[in-house]
C-alpha cells in the first residue's frame, strides 16, 4: 500500500516534462519566427542610422539562441502522435504569454519615450499589437525610430490572420483537427475549398500577403512615404489600427489615401476563405450572406450620419461622406483609424459609433467584435422562437445559408 501510494506521487512529477513537450517546441518554433521577424526593423534602423537596430538584433539573437535551446531540449521522436485535449488547452495561454514576452524586449531596450526602459509599458504595447486591439502607450509617433513604427505594425500584422494559418499548418501535424478549428473560425460549413489543410492554410497566407502588398503599393500611390505605406498597409488589412502618426490618418489630409484604408480595412473584414475560392476562380464572393449584411450595415449607417454631416454645415457633400465611411468601416471591423475626431459631430452620432463597437466584420477574417454571422444566426433563432410563440402548434424551421440550424 505504502509503494502503491508513493508510486503515485512520484509518477506526476515524472511524466510532467513528457508531457509538456510538444507544447514547449511548437512554442520554440513560434519563438524562431518571431526571431526572424526582429531582423526586419534591425535592418530598417540601420539604413537609417538609427542606434535602436542594436537592441533588435540583439533581441533577435537572444530570443533565437533560447528557442533553439528550448526546441532541443524537447525535440523527441515522439511528438507526431498528437496533442492531447490538455496540451491543445495549455498551448494557447503559454504561446500568447511567451510571444507577448519575447516581442516587448525591443520595445523595452529601445530609447523611445515612455517605452524604454518600462516593462509594463513594453509588454503592453507587444500585447496591444499581437492581439490587434489597437491602443497604445505611445506618445511622438511623428517622431518615433522608423525600427520601432515597423515592429509596432509587424506585429499587428502577425496577429491578425497569422495565428490561424501558424494553427492550420502546424496542428495537423501533431494530429489536432485543424479542418474543426477553420471551420470554428469561419463559419464555413460547406465542402473543403481544397483537399488538405496545409494548402488551405498556404492559401491564406498567400492571400493575406497579397492583399498587404496591394495596399501597400496604393498607399504609396496615394502619396504616403515608402516606410508610412508599408506601416499602414500592414495595420490596415490586419484590422488593427497602429498608425505611424499620433492623429492617425488626420496626418494625411488626402482623400486617396483615405479611400485606400477604406477599401483595405472592408478587405481584411471579408471572410479570408473567399480569396482562397477567388484564387480558384470562384468569383461568389459578394454571394456570399455575411459580406452582403457587412456592406448593407456600413452603407445604412454611413447615409444618414454623412447627411447629418453636410446639413449641419460641418463638410462639403462628398468630403462628408468620405469621413462618415471611413469611421463607420474603422469602427466596425474595429480597426481604428480616424480621419477627423468624430466625438465632436454631437451626442447622436457618438452613440451610434459606441454601438457600432460591439459589432465586428466577418467570421474567419481580421476583425474583432462580434461577427456578422453571429447575429444572423441570433435573428434567425429569435424569428423562429417568436412564430412559435404566436403559433404553438406551427413548425418553423430556423433556416441559415439554406440549411436548418440546429435547435
Amino acid at each position: 500500500m505504502a509503494e502503491r501510494l508513493a508510486r503515485t506521487l512520484v509518477m506526476p512529477r515524472q511524466q510532467a516534462m513528457p508531457r509538456l513537450r510538444p507544447v514547449l517546441h511548437l512554442i520554440s518554433r513560434m519563438m524562431l519566427v518571431l526571431a526572424a521577424f526582429m531582423l526586419l526593423p534591425a535592418a530598417v534602423d540601420l539604413v537609417h542610422g538609427h542606434p535602436d537596430w542594436q537592441y533588435f538584433a540583439a533581441s533577435s539573437v537572444g530570443v533565437a539562441i533560447l528557442a533553439g535551446l528550448l526546441s532541443r531540449a524537447t525535440l523527441r521522436h515522439d511528438l507526431a502522435t498528437g496533442l492531447t485535449l490538455r496540451q491543445a488547452f495549455l498551448l494557447t495561454p503559454l504561446a500568447w504569454g511567451s510571444i507577448c514576452i519575447c516581442a516587448a524586449i525591443p520595445f523595452y531596450l529601445s530609447q523611445q519615450p515612455g517605452l524604454g526602459g518600462n516593462v509594463t509599458h513594453a509588454v503592453f504595447e507587444a500585447v496591444s499589437g499581437l492581439t490587434t486591439t489597437g491602443a497604445t502607450v505611445v506618445v511622438g509617433l511623428d517622431h518615433a525610430p522608423p525600427g520601432i513604427l515597423l515592429w509596432r505594425a509587424l506585429l499587428q500584422w502577425l496577429g491578425g490572420i497569422g495565428i490561424i494559418a501558424m494553427a492550420l499548418a502546424v496542428l495537423p501535424a501533431l494530429g489536432v483537427g485543424g479542418m474543426q478549428l477553420f471551420r470554428t473560425e469561419s463559419s464555413d460549413r460547406s465542402e473543403k475549398v481544397m483537399p488538405r489543410i496545409r494548402q488551405i492554410a498556404a492559401a491564406i497566407v498567400i492571400s493575406y500577403v497579397i492583399m498587404t502588398v496591394l495596399c501597400g503599393i496604393a498607399y504609396a500611390a496615394a502619396g504616403m512615404a515608402p516606410l508610412e505605406a508599408l506601416a499602414h498597409a500592414l495595420t490596415t488589412i490586419s484590422t488593427a489600427g497602429f498608425s505611424t502618426s499620433d492623429i492617425s490618418l488626420a496626418r494625411w489630409n488626402n482623400a486617396a489615401v483615405q479611400w485606400v484604408a477604406i477599401v483595405g480595412m472592408l478587405a481584411g473584414a471579408v471572410p479570408f476563405v473567399l480569396y482562397v475560392r477567388l484564387l480558384q476562380r470562384d468569383f461568389s464572393l459578394l454571394q456570399d450572406m455575411q459580406v452582403r449584411m457587412l456592406l448593407g450595415l456600413v452603407v445604412a449607417v454611413t447615409v444618414p450620419l454623412a447627411l447629418s454631416l453636410y446639413i449641419s454645415g460641418r463638410y462639403e457633400f462628398l468630403e462628408a461622406a468620405r469621413h462618415a465611411l471611413l469611421s463607420v468601416v474603422s469602427v466596425v471591423t474595429t480597426t481604428g483609424f480616424a480621419s477627423d475626431d468624430y466625438t465632436a459631430w454631437g451626442g447622436a452620432a457618438t452613440g451610434l459609433f459606441f454601438a457600432l463597437m460591439f459589432v465586428g466584420g466577418c467570421t474567419g477574417s481580421t476583425a474583432g467584435g462580434i461577427k456578422i454571422f453571429r447575429f444572423q444566426v441570433l435573428a434567425v433563432m429569435l424569428r423562429a422562437q417568436f412564430l412559435r410563440l404566436l403559433y404553438p402548434r406551427g413548425v418553423f424551421p430556423a433556416h441559415l445559408c439554406r440549411q436548418v440550424a440546429p435547435r
